[in-house]
């Protein structure tokens, strides 16, 4: 096992730990630290990011945030955002790897952490792939706490037409759309979207993930990695996707909304596919679908409509180490 040194972010180190992660093999939006930083204050004296250094190199970080339970402190990576855990250099060798899990574990009993919860972004994110944190999560005592399912389309599998993957009755619902329906990228109307966002989440009696507030943020923040597309008939908005730019690989899709009494124009099939053109055009590996499988929670009629657009199943998991039982 290498000797790595783990020590705790502070304020000077930004600039290199979000270099860090641009350049890294798994990094993603999600860890960056202006991202996160759209939460203000709400996490600020919950926040214990994690750098890994192997002879005065940067070669892993972790974002990471502690808040006391009754029974003592939880540790969440993500705590605000999608993803989190163990951010690496893209070669890594497993002697590295083994030095960082065995020093975060050595950090989390110095730190009297009772329980950690790890979600580390799944194997399609990655740009040199490698098992070995996950692997050696498990070989320290981390047990999977949940196993969800994301819909994710592989951007390779057609050359020059998505059609080419498609099933009949979504290439049907496209062409209806397109003689009809009007589609604006990378538009600034984030309060239309959101309008149009919140009627489908009431829809379903649940809260989108990000207040208006935090979206507008989020839009001036990441002007070139929060993309949002409105479908429109005539010059009404009835429909629109947002998408996250993850990284080099992944556009990772995070919210679909329509307005129904419009639905038979069927503008989100259209979106969709505008979508899955412009990726395969900027060069993404994958579009992802986000999951369609929560735990032991599924949505038939979710996998039915993501499939027909050749979205197939990859698995994402949740690590816990519950340090009580040690």
């Amino acid at each position: 096992m290498s000797k790595i040194e783990l020590v705790e972010y502070e304020p000077s180190k930004k600039e290199k730990w979000n270099t860090f992660v641009e350049k890294s093999s798994n990094g993603t939006i999600f860890h960056n630290l202006d991202f996160l930083s759209y939460h203000g204050n709400k996490f600020r004296e919950n926040e214990h990011h994690l750098m890994f250094y192997h002879d005065d190199s940067l070669i892993a970080i972790m974002p990471f945030a502690l808040f006391n339970e009754k029974d003592g402190p939880v540790g969440l990576s993500p705590y605000g955002g999608s993803y989190g855990g163990i951010v690496h250099k893209k070669h890594l060798p497993f002697r590295y790897a083994n030095g960082i899990v065995a020093s975060l574990i050595d950090y989390l009993k110095k730190e009297g952490v009772q329980k950690t919860f790890i979600r580390p972004p799944p194997h399609h994110f990655y740009e040199v792939y490698t098992s070995y944190i996950e692997y050696l999560l498990g070989c320290y005592g981390f047990k999977i706490a949940r196993q969800d399912v994301l819909s994710v389309i592989d951007l390779r599998r057609f050359k020059s037409s998505p059609f080419e993957i498609y099933d009949k009755r979504c290439r049907t619902a496209i062409r209806k759309a397109e003689k009809v329906v009007r589609i604006e990228k990378w538009s600034n109307e984030v309060d239309a979207f959101y309008k149009i966002l919140k009627q489908t989440y009431d829809r379903h009696c649940k809260r989108p993930t990000h207040s208006l507030e935090e979206l507008r943020k989020l839009k001036v923040m990441f002007s070139t990695s929060l993309k949002i597309d409105i479908a429109y008939l005539n010059d009404e908005p009835i429909a629109g996707i947002c998408e996250f730019l993850c990284n080099p690989r992944v556009d990772l899709h995070f919210y679909n909304a329509h307005r129904t009494k419009f639905r038979q124009y069927y503008a989100i099939s259209l979106l969709i596919h505008e979508e899955i053109l412009w990726a395969k055009e900027k060069g993404y590996c994958y579009l992802d679908f986000g999951t369609s499988a929560e735990g032991f929670k599924w949505n038939d009629g979710l996998f039915t409509f993501k499939e027909s657009f050749g979205a197939t199943g990859y698995p994402r998991n949740t690590y816990c180490l519950n340090l009580k039982d040690k």
